[in-house]
């Protein structure tokens, strides 16, 4: 039993984190959908910045497409270990 609880305990730490992480990403993600938001009102203001902001803000989505998978394959995981 105690194993099951280290284990259990373990993978809701890990879930904590990875969740607390996802809010930092959106969190950003929300600055820079503000970013692109701006240069689609100023498109005379336009720089390399601009366009380096919208490849992170691609690089975001992406990373959370694969953080949602990881997400709800912990959640089954978890899910299995408590129906033990």
């Amino acid at each position: 039993m105690c194993k099951k609880s280290f284990w259990l305990a373990l993978c809701l730490s890990f879930f904590t984190a990875t969740v607390q992480s996802a809010v930092e990403d959106f969190v950003s993600a929300e600055d820079l959908k503000t970013q692109l938001e701006a240069i689609k009102t100023n498109p005379s203001e336009q720089t390399t910045e601009p366009v380096k902001n919208i490849e992170e803000a691609l690089l975001f989505i992406e990373k959370t497409k694969n953080q949602n998978s990881e997400l709800e394959a912990l959640e089954k995981n978890l899910l299995m270990q408590l129906q033990l």
